[in-house]
């Protein structure tokens, strides 16, 4: 006869209900007789990693604008790092060149409820990135002649500002 729970790990235990996430766990909080409180709301540490991001391209002149080039994000993470790099850098203009914006936005991205999925477009545009296409791009940015009044009228031309 087939045996079902053979391939799952067995038939599950009833987990005896304490708030402890293991054995070791409930038998400290025995040893420390209630002089602690276990997982309080004001014990919570927040704390954030350090990155470093290397861009693909920064002109000399104006260092506070970056360039990406990217074909695709290979996934949910990649594609969250950008917004990271632009929330803790505020006085950078990230800047991305794409070749087809119309593709989906990453690797696993699910479909939603209508069956469409998230488009870099859409992603690039809802993070109010500013983007182009390889063989649309400006010639203030092929020339390096960027100003802020550029950057400005782009991000007011994107419908950003």
């Amino acid at each position: 006869m087939f045996n079902r729970n053979r391939f799952k790990g067995g038939p599950r235990k009833k987990k005896a209900y304490h708030p402890y996430r293991s054995a070791l766990e409930k038998r400290i909080a025995t040893k420390l007789d209630q002089t602690y409180a276990y997982e309080s709301k004001d014990g919570k540490v927040h704390y954030v990693i350090p990155h470093v991001y290397n861009p693909d391209f920064v002109h000399p002149d104006a260092p506070d604008v970056l360039l990406e080039v990217k074909g695709y994000f290979r996934d949910s993470k990649e594609a969250k790092k950008y917004v990271h790099i632009k929330k803790d850098n505020p006085d950078k203009e990230l800047i991305f060149i794409f070749y087809n914006v119309d593709k989906k936005c990453h690797g696993n991205c699910r479909p939603r409820k209508d069956g469409s999925v998230l488009t870099i477009r859409e992603w690039l545009e809802k993070h109010q990135f500013l983007y182009y296409l390889e063989r649309e791009m400006p010639n203030e940015l092929i020339t390096g002649d960027l100003t802020q009044e550029w950057i400005t009228k782009e991000r007011e031309r994107f419908g950003y500002e």
